[in-house]
């Protein structure tokens, strides 16, 4: 380290008296003047999000409006088609009903100082941008969550709670492939995928008479074959043998009480059936939600605007604002269904 020789003029105290020469020695904060590294700018960065999988959006035009819904009756109650050919002709009306949708606006603002923004090292316009979305999906990420696996949002034919000595870690009589296909069963229309989040799917791998089942299968080596791909990065999804394929969410929040992270789906199961080629338009297969999504001048959901405001700090700055608009609704509560009491 460079040194540098001083001659006092007074006496300073702890330093030396007047007229002795002393010696100092540099540190690098005496020749250097911290500054952001534009080699480094890291960030955390949730598990992708997947609410969009379970309540897929519909983009409509008006905030609040009505959906035809065509009653269960249709397709499941038996009524009387038998008669004499001169008899009267049984008669029969589609049954259905309309239900009311209104959207919640969510928007989110991120100030961006002029004196600020001239010096930065890194573009903070997209980072404010990706900020504000990141916290408008991660609110419809719990909301959809939440509505899930609210036992009141399904049928209860659908509902299921384990107890006692079925519960996946450590219940002597567990059986989660049976709880799974109990589901499938259960379920008014085909299953599309089960969602779980990453310790739910850890402990029904690890389950000891899940790994009995997969042997009983696919030989020693059954599990291997099935969770092969298991382990990806950011998505970690797989499908046993005979059942719907198995999405595992893994995105968290904060719990503010604990300061922990949770998982914004909780230790449940949640099915869901998904028809084939997008919502329904001919009064058959709608899904167990679907999310009513305003368009917005945009056309695809997302809305983004800036503007200049003056007199906020000595050189004003920008204001980027990042909207959507939306409500997910349960829009068929017998497809698909609930699991509770998974985990101890």
């Amino acid at each position: 380290m460079p040194n540098l020789n001083v001659k006092l003029v007074e006496t300073i105290e702890g330093v030396g008296q007047a007229g002795q020469t002393v010696n100092l020695a540099l540190t690098p904060a005496d020749v250097h003047d911290p500054s952001e590294l534009p080699e480094y700018l890291a960030g955390y960065h949730n598990y992708p999000y997947r609410a969009d999988e379970a309540s897929p959006p519909i983009l409509v035009d008006k905030d609040e409006d009505k959906y035809r819904t065509f009653n269960s009756n249709n397709a499941f109650k038996r009524v009387p088609v038998k008669g004499s050919p001169g008899g009267a002709v049984p008669e029969i009306d589609p049954e259905s009903s309309l239900t009311s949708y209104l959207v919640q606006d969510r928007f989110m603002g991120s100030f961006l100082p002029k004196y600020v923004a001239d010096q930065a090292d890194f573009d903070m316009k997209k980072a404010a941008a990706e900020r504000c979305a990141n916290a408008i999906l991660l609110d419809r990420e719990c909301d959809v969550w939440d509505m899930l696996t609210t036992s009141g949002s399904w049928n209860a034919a659908v509902v299921t709670t384990l107890t006692g000595n079925y519960y996946w870690n450590g219940g002597t009589t567990s059986r989660p492939i049976y709880d799974l296909k109990k589901m499938v069963q259960d379920s008014a229309q085909p299953i599309a995928r089960f969602f779980m989040n990453q310790y739910v799917a850890d402990t029904l791998v690890q389950n000891a008479a899940t790994q009995a089942w997969l042997t009983s299968l696919m030989g020693a080596d059954g599990a291997k074959k099935v969770l092969g791909e298991y382990k990806k990065e950011g998505i970690m999804d797989f499908q046993f043998p005979t059942l719907p394929p198995i999405s595992v969410v893994n995105n968290k929040v904060l719990n503010e009480g604990t300061s922990a992270l949770d998982y914004t789906l909780g230790n449940y199961v949640v099915a869901v059936g998904l028809p084939p080629g997008g919502p329904p338009k001919n009064g058959e297969r709608p899904a167990s939600s679907y999310t009513f999504r305003r368009k917005g001048e945009s056309g695809v959901g997302w809305e983004s605007d800036e503007f200049y405001i003056n007199g906020r700090g000595p050189k004003g700055g920008t204001m980027l604002v990042v909207s959507q608009a939306d409500v997910a609704k349960m829009t068929g509560n017998i497809i698909g269904g609930l699991l509770k009491g998974v985990i101890t």
